[in-house]
Parts: C-alpha cells; sequence; structure tokens
C-alpha cells in the first residue's frame, strides 16, 4: 500500500462516525484494495452471505499515480506533484443506502481536507476533492449503490 493510499486508510477508518457499526456509525468497512468474494487478495467480509452475496457497505481506496502539478515548481527547490486516489463508496440500493453514502462522501472529504501527512520522510502531502461521481446503481456489484470520489492529493519533493 503506498504512503497515499495508507495515510487515506488510516484517516478513514479513525471516523468512527464512519465505521462504527449501526445504528452509533454509518457501518462501513474500509479496504485498500478491490473487493472479491473469493480468490487472491479476497474480501469475503465485505459481502453480506445472508442476502445472496450482495456487498455491505463498503468503502474502496485506490492508487492514483503521481503526475507533476500543473503549477509547477514555482521557483522552489522542490518539485511539486499530484496523486489522484479513487475513493468508492458502495452501499445498498434503497434510500437509506443512498444517504449513508452521502454522509459517508460528506465525512471522508472532512477528515482528507485537515489531513496532512509526511510522505518519503520529508514530503508534506495535503488533500482535496477533486471530483465526484453522484450516486448511481453499481454496474460492478447488482443490488448496491456507488458513489466514486476523486482526491487531489499534493505535495513536494526536494530536488
Amino acid at each position: 500500500m503506498s504512503t497515499i493510499t495508507s495515510a487515506i486508510f488510516d484517516a478513514l477508518t479513525a471516523v468512527g462516525a464512519l465505521t462504527d457499526a449501526q445504528p452509533a456509525g454509518l457501518g462501513f468497512k474500509v479496504w485498500d484494495r478491490w473487493l472479491t468474494p473469493t480468490g487472491p487478495g479476497a474480501t469475503p467480509e465485505a459481502f453480506d452471505a445472508t442476502k445472496g452475496g450482495r456487498l455491505l457497505r463498503n468503502i474502496v481506496i485506490l492508487e492514483g499515480g503521481e503526475y507533476g502539478h500543473p503549477s509547477g515548481d514555482a521557483g522552489l527547490d522542490a518539485r511539486r506533484w499530484d496523486s489522484f486516489p479513487t475513493v468508492y463508496f458502495f452501499a445498498e440500493a434503497h434510500r437509506n443506502g443512498k444517504a449513508a453514502v452521502n454522509d459517508a462522501v460528506k465525512l471522508a472529504d472532512q477528515a482528507l481536507h485537515t489531513l496532512d501527512t509526511i510522505a518519503n520522510g520529508n514530503e508534506h502531502v495535503t488533500y482535496r476533492m477533486d471530483s465526484r461521481v453522484p450516486i448511481e446503481d453499481s454496474e460492478a456489484f447488482p443490488g448496491n449503490v456507488v458513489a466514486i470520489v476523486r482526491f487531489r492529493a499534493t505535495g513536494a519533493r526536494a530536488y
């Protein structure tokens, strides 16, 4: 898991309102890999066997690569960069599930908006929501809805 994915994972799992069991929290599980019921890297805990294997409430964080920052280096003795990790919010396809996804996206945005991590020992990284695909039926997991949020992680590396 990359430093950025790890920082996002740690930040989201620390939000009790997001991960605590219902009714105290929203009951989301957080993952750093795609969900699959069987095989290598399986995540069987992400599925509800009593409901035909439908997904439970899950958040999936996927790596976003690294790209040069559009503003350049601005005269710094450092190289600015961006990464765009993608976060998927899954829940059951009914009113309560959709409301939970909306609430989860807000909580994640709040948690990451204030997050400032250190990558590679000396690079400060900040996080902001970059784009969001609104809630829609999940093609990958029928019976569930998904909202897809891309975050922008920005850091600087000394030359």
